[in-house]
């Protein structure tokens, strides 16, 4: 099966107005949205290298060509399962603080779902929002974004990359392992002040000692930080350019 073929069965799959029901002659055992529930219960308790068609079908005491009835393939499962894993996007009818809030609060959101399901930065991306509740995160951190005086353009590019780097380090605080006595003993070992200098001063300061937490701890100020910067820059960037001036928070 090509890519767009794929991607053509997996829309088909995301949008099906009947997704419950069961084909003719089936047993009710099956549907579709059991066998998404059962594959995501799967990958939150063993990962997501633990799925396959034969397991999901296991955990029903069917077979595998019984699961293919309703769903096409794995690759269609998967994308079903990262759709409904995400859920819908935070409600901002009650965030104050304006469009900067709204997206800060989108961010959080999206933290806590990669919690939840550590296994969904793990799984390749290869389309843009396709399923109605991706689209529904899409939607809602575009319409903050609406408010920042950018051009339509910007804030799609602006939506991509605040959405790809939260699953970036979403991704870097699961693989990340607390070094023993801490990352700044492990460098106050092997650091040369004179080849590096500034690395030697962030040690200095206590600035390293990040380093020895777990990764959750340790990467969820960075993106607060990152977001916030970032955040600032688009304020500054619309004011440079003579825009329409931002929505500020009270």
């Amino acid at each position: 099966m090509n890519e767009p073929e794929a991607t053509e069965r997996s829309l088909d799959l995301l949008w099906a107005a009947a997704v419950e029901r069961s084909p003719r002659g089936s047993r009710p055992k099956l549907s579709v949205e059991r066998i998404v529930g059962t594959a995501i219960d799967i990958a939150d308790a063993e990962g997501i290298e633990a799925l396959s068609m034969q397991r999901v079908a296991s955990e029903f005491g069917y077979t595998t060509m019984s699961l293919y009835r309703y769903v096409p393939g794995k690759t269609q499962l998967v994308d079903v399962m990262a759709d409904v894993a995400c859920g819908l996007p935070p409600d901002m009818s009650e965030v104050t603080g304006g469009w900067r809030a709204e997206v800060e609060r989108w961010v959080d959101a999206l933290w806590e779902v990669y919690r939840r399901h550590d296994w969904l930065v793990r799984i390749h991306i290869k389309n843009p929002p396709i399923g109605p509740n991706q689209l529904a995160w899409f939607e809602t951190l575009l319409r903050s974004l609406s408010r920042t005086g950018l051009g339509y353009e910007d804030m799609a590019a602006l939506a991509m990359f605040v959405s790809s780097a939260v699953r970036d380090l979403a991704r870097f605080s699961t693989d990340l392992v607390p070094m023993g006595l801490g990352y700044a003993k492990v460098l106050e070992n092997i650091v040369e002040t004179d080849r590096f200098p500034t690395v030697a001063t962030l040690l200095a300061s206590g600035g390293a000692s990040a380093g020895a937490e777990s990764g959750e701890s340790a990467v969820r100020p960075v993106v607060r930080f990152g977001v916030a910067r970032l955040l600032d820059g688009i304020e500054a960037q619309v004011g440079l350019a003579g825009g329409s001036r931002p929505e500020s928070a009270p």
